[in-house]
């Protein structure tokens, strides 16, 4: 196939290509437009390189049960299936970022949920993250509220005070943090 092509002949490209959608696809989440967050996360599906699929495959995940076109129940099982790679910390806080937005639509199961996307960082990133994506995503909000995401990131080496002040800090420094 041409993406295949692609991403062996310019792999920087991929990834930043990968990226791009991923951004875009986001922001299509956060105006709720779910249909054209899935086609976006789709294409970064297909474009991805190989390490960063997991990230791509999981966000379309997190679309699709927004959009209500897959059950929780199956979504959990295909995410649970994909690998983590620890070379790439982005895809693992994709996988972690499905278990919010899981938990955020199933609040009978947000425990276990939001449990799976600290155990998710945990087990993927060993101190290689992206720190203002972490202190300052909306979508990480939820976790930052309990007390062994807070230890998490106090193992990673970041500090309460530093976490308040990326927080609370200019839109430059935080659009950083995008994928």
């Amino acid at each position: 196939a041409a993406s295949d092509v692609y991403k062996r002949q310019f792999p920087y490209l991929s990834i930043g290509s990968t990226r791009a959608y991923a951004c875009r696809a986001t922001t299509y989440e956060g105006l709720a437009d779910f249909e054209s967050a899935q086609a976006d996360w789709e294409k970064c599906v297909e474009l991805s390189p190989d390490d960063y699929k997991t990230g791509c495959e999981a966000g379309l995940l997190a679309a699709r049960i927004q959009r209500g076109s897959v059950e929780l129940d199956q979504a959990m099982e295909e995410v649970k299936a994909l690998p983590l790679n620890r070379r790439v910390p982005w895809s693992s806080e994709y996988v972690a970022r499905f278990y919010v937005i899981a938990a955020n639509l199933n609040k009978g199961r947000s425990e276990e949920l939001m449990d799976l996307a600290i155990q998710t960082l945990r087990d993927s990133l060993r101190g290689r993250a992206d720190h203002v994506r972490l202190v300052s995503d909306p979508e990480f909000s939820r976790l930052r509220e309990r007390p062994e995401y807070q230890e998490f990131l106090g193992r990673m080496g970041f500090k309460q005070q530093e976490a308040g002040d990326l927080t609370g800090s200019s839109t430059q420094a935080v659009g950083s943090s995008l994928p």
